[in-house]
């Protein structure tokens, strides 16, 4: 061992980079050099920040032979600090810490990431000054202001973790009819304003589009994020997608990541693939609404990631 400066500069340049990212670094590490190796204890915000810690260390070296670290996205580890209530009929959710005293609508429009409803249950992860790190059920992570809700001391976790998951590699088994019921849910949202990180029709943006007409239609949860949604269901060849299928996109001008659910004309398997009988409801920041487009319009300035199947 004896690579003290080299493994506390590490971690330190960890800190700064969630700090950075976050607005506050939600990381607190001990390391202990014991006779064989490391010993890790503290907390992080998520598992992939817990992975830096331990490639950091691998690069000076170092041998892990015990990881007693706090992951607090983790539901499974129950690392919460309180659970609450929300007491407004939304409120937004920021992907960043922001003072009060300085976050503005402009600043807001940039780092909100979601929103919670009226009587929506928060598990509490992290407090500072009078905001609370919150994670939602379907896992997304943002601040919120205190006075937005209402502290609980008994744990809410089964009500929280309660729902129909979307999960990896799996699809879910619903009739046509249902998936004529998602469509319809999806619909009417078009010419529904774009907000980001909005998910109701005082504003919505591409992933809240899908995830609301997921839970409404047929009481499926999905992630809130389009690259998060992206790793739920089986993944499927273009040629092969029905209606209710998601299409994952890269806007070719700025690289932005982008999600369109599909509405098949002709559910034809017989019938060969074209754009002609194949279109997307898909929240368009350049149309600055909901729309429904012919996938040629679409992958005009657009470029094909990949297609998943949710329902079946």
């Amino acid at each position: 061992m004896g690579n003290n400066g080299k493994i506390d500069n590490s971690i330190d340049n960890l800190r700064k980079l969630y700090q950075q990212e976050y607005g506050v670094a939600v990381f607190d590490i001990k390391i202990k050099e014991v006779k064989k190796g490391i010993e890790l204890e503290g907390r992080v915000l998520t598992r992939s920040q817990r992975d830096d810690i331990i490639d950091a260390l691998r690069e000076n070296k170092e041998n892990v032979i015990k990881d007693n670290i706090k992951i607090l996205a983790d539901a499974n580890e129950r690392n919460e600090i309180g659970w609450a209530v929300v007491k407004s009929i939304s409120i937004d959710l920021r992907s960043r810490f922001v003072s009060n005293e300085v976050i503005n609508k402009k600043i807001l429009k940039r780092v909100r990431c979601s929103q919670a409803f009226k009587n929506e249950i928060l598990r509490i992860l992290y407090k500072n000054e009078d905001q609370l790190l919150v994670q939602q059920n379907d896992l997304t992570l943002g601040w919120i202001n205190r006075r937005e809700v209402v502290m609980k001391r008994k744990s809410l976790y089964k009500k929280w973790k309660s729902g129909n998951f979307a999960l990896k590699n799996k699809t879910i088994k619903v009739n046509k009819k249902l998936k004529d019921i998602l469509i319809k849910e999806a619909e009417k949202y078009i010419g529904v304003g774009y907000v980001l990180g909005g998910k109701s029709r005082k504003g919505i943006d591409c992933s809240g589009l899908i995830q609301i007409a997921y839970k409404n239609s047929l009481g499926v949860i999905l992630p809130k994020h389009s690259w998060d949604q992206k790793e739920v269901g089986k993944k499927i060849k273009l040629k092969d997608v029905r209606t209710g299928d998601l299409v994952f996109l890269i806007k070719k001008s700025n690289k932005y990541k982008h999600v369109g659910i599909v509405e098949r004309k002709s559910e034809s398997l017989a019938e060969t693939l074209t754009w002609r009988n194949i279109s997307l409801i898909h929240a368009s920041l350049d149309k600055k609404k909901v729309v429904e487009q012919d996938s040629d319009k679409v992958f005009e300035k657009y470029d094909f990631v990949e297609a998943r199947r949710i329902v079946e």
